[in-house]
């Protein structure tokens, strides 16, 4: 597995000659993305680019999260879920979404 740039990544459109474009960056402010203008969802295209690695690690908290559930009704035992998973993956798909 090749490793990403570690998030949180940030979206913005600070360029002055065309504000319409929107950086995505990481927490040092490195440029990771590019989104230009393409039609009128760019801006919601760049939100879910600079959400993507809270995007993956909720995704792999829930998997985590599934399997446990599954593995405890493989023997008819039942699991406490740690909250954790499902904030993190709704806060990434709040973000995604520009909630």
């Amino acid at each position: 597995m090749s490793a990403h740039t570690p998030g949180p990544w940030s979206e913005s459109g600070d360029n002055e000659l065309d504000p319409t474009i929107r950086y995505i960056r990481d927490s040092t402010g490195l440029e990771i993305a590019v989104v230009y203008p393409s039609g009128e969802r760019h801006e919601s295209d760049a939100r879910l680019i600079a959400a993507a690695p809270e995007l993956l690690e909720g995704g792999r908290l829930a998997l985590k999260a599934l399997r446990e559930m599954h593995t405890a009704a493989l023997h008819g035992r039942q699991v406490i879920l740690d909250r954790g998973a499902f904030d993190a993956l709704e806060a990434a798909i709040a973000a995604a979404e520009g909630k």
